[in-house]
């Protein structure tokens, strides 16, 4: 079944070349310091520690994806916003963000650093480091969307009551992330050179039942294509675009962004494989979308039957596939059905 490397099935897979069988992206990244027994501030203050636990998840279960910079809300950490570590008998909590802007005061006085030297930029820039030496080449950007970025500064509630009373404000705050964004992406770039350099986009914000369409329409779409647009201008050819939440009333706003040819699309378990895939077309490699909730609470025969059913699409779509969670692996989900997920790919992802 293996014919070929992790490396190379990757390399033709993003090439539109014929593979051997479907590849496994587990999106493990707190998961791994939960399994490998590390505490929250040991996982996210540690590159070291945050490096290998992904390392050693990567290996054991037969997972392609470089590990990855996984300082939850590091975006807002950076800016001042409060992130809190904290651990429970069951292991690793996400952290908790305690946004920087608390009123209309704080929104109008808010301003940009001067200069990309808090504590946890320099973490990221250790770990891209830590990550190269052990010939991972590729540097993960995050370029949006500016709305979910705003929600580590701004509380959500908040900041949905300023789109409708204070729409200026929001447009300000906006344009600053927008533009902190490409400041760090500057930086990435300059240092790394573009061809090593990936966009990595997350949209939980624009899904279904999250914001309004006339809101998205207002707020989102108009920074997505303008931070697409700048990438674009600065060379950048590789995008990640992962489609958090049901985003099947959006599939058409994604086709017109006229994305790069093997751009990668990830799909959250609430956006339809195929649809997706036949409104983008064949040039697209698909991602997904395992329920996250079965990866918890199912059991083994639960998640290789949901993974069956996955792949038995995935399969059939010809920009290419790959097998992954719908979002992040969960921290508390069990290590046997990471086993699961390869195992179906075993049984039912030889092409």
């Amino acid at each position: 079944m293996n014919c070929l490397t992790v490396q190379e099935r990757m390399k033709r897979l993003n090439s539109g070349l014929p593979i051997d069988r479907v590849p496994l992206l587990t999106n493990a990244t707190v998961f791994s310091g939960n399994f490998a027994r590390l505490t929250a501030e040991k996982f996210f203050c540690n590159m070291e520690s945050m490096f290998h636990s992904q390392l050693m998840t990567r290996s054991l279960f037969g997972c392609h994806g470089a590990p990855s910079f996984s300082h939850v809300n590091w975006v807002g950490e950076s800016l001042g916003s409060e992130n809190t570590y904290a651990n429970s008998e069951f292991g690793i909590l996400i952290p908790q963000i305690k946004p920087i802007i608390k009123s209309v005061k704080d929104a109008e006085e808010f301003s940009l650093p001067n200069s990309l030297n808090t504590q946890v930029l320099k973490w990221r820039y250790e770990f891209i480091e830590i990550a190269r030496a052990n010939g991972f080449s590729k540097v993960a950007m995050t370029a949006g969307s500016v709305i979910e970025m705003l929600t580590q500064i701004v509380d959500v509630s908040l900041l949905f009551r300023w789109m409708i009373r204070e729409p200026e404000l929001v447009f300000k705050l906006c344009d600053q992330m927008a533009e902190y964004l490409l400041q760090i992406i500057d930086s990435d770039i300059k240092q790394y050179g573009v061809d090593n350099c990936i966009a990595l986009f997350f949209y939980p914000m624009e899904a279904k039942g999250i914001m309004s369409p006339r809101l998205v329409e207002k707020y989102s779409f108009p920074y997505i294509e303008y931070m697409h647009q700048q990438l674009t201008e600065r060379g950048v050819s590789n995008y990640n675009e992962h489609l958090c939440g049901n985003h099947n009333e959006n599939l058409l706003f994604f086709k017109n962004l006229n994305l790069p040819s093997r751009t990668n699309f990830s799909l959250d378990e609430k956006t339809d494989l195929l649809k997706t895939s036949t409104y983008l077309g064949s040039d697209y490699i698909i991602s997904g979308n395992v329920s996250t909730k079965i990866l918890v609470s199912g059991s083994i025969q639960d998640v290789i039957n949901e993974c069956q059913q996955i792949i038995e699409i995935g399969k059939k779509l010809k920009g290419g596939f790959i097998l992954a969670p719908s979002c992040d692996l969960p921290p508390n989900a069990p290590p046997l059905n990471l086993y699961a997920m390869n195992e179906a790919i075993c049984k039912y992802g030889t092409y």
